[in-house]
């Protein structure tokens, strides 16, 4: 957005519940010369304090609550369009990029466990289930899981295998770009406008 109040600003940074920006948070803090340009994409606080942040163009790094660069989490290098707790107690988190989709340990590594399926096409969002088991719903523009027609909705186990209760072949015809699960294990979903 270029700027806040008329102050020249970077794509990330913090602002008060006055309205004003925060001077103790480090905006823009990742390594390089222009580390916001492109901008991030996406945001994921901690319980903590500490933020992932993630883009396209700058991958995935996590920021201390003032907005340093937390040097405890060293990530693979992917382009990143969404990143989502895992909301376990493992801390973990799940990230996408445009064919890739993992499971990162909070340090960064890849979860061992996790079987980073085959993808088409990027997720948009993840969402815990909500029914006592650690799968997710994974919602997006992928229109293929590890093999499997599923039409940009899936049910993951939180190894990465693919859930039966999937709707496999038929699905959504567009994307989806929202998922929040309805507490027994059914879900409400968001898909993209189509254009006519």
């Amino acid at each position: 957005f270029g700027s806040y109040r008329g102050t020249s600003v970077p794509g990330f940074l913090r602002i008060l519940l006055s309205g004003e920006i925060d001077p103790t948070f480090v905006n823009g803090s990742f390594p390089g010369a222009s580390p916001f340009a492109p901008n991030p994409e996406t945001l994921l606080p901690t319980t903590d304090g500490k933020i992932y942040v993630g883009g396209r163009a700058i991958g995935l790094v996590r920021v201390n609550e003032n907005g340093s660069i937390d040097s405890g989490f060293a990530p693979p290098q992917m382009s990143t369009t969404m990143v989502a707790s895992a909301g376990d107690p493992t801390g973990d988190i799940y990230v996408s990029s445009f064919s890739q989709f993992r499971r990162l340990r909070p340090d960064g590594s890849p979860a061992p466990t996790f079987q980073e399926p085959a993808i088409d096409n990027q997720m948009n969002i993840v969402v815990p289930v909500g029914d006592g088991s650690t799968d997710v719903y994974a919602g997006g523009l992928f229109t293929a899981y590890a093999g499997n027609g599923v039409n940009h909705l899936a049910r993951v186990h939180s190894d990465g295998t693919l859930a039966s209760q999937t709707v496999r072949g038929s699905g959504f015809s567009i994307d989806v770009r929202d998922v929040e699960a309805g507490g027994d294990g059914g879900v409400y979903v968001v898909v993209n406008f189509p254009v006519s």
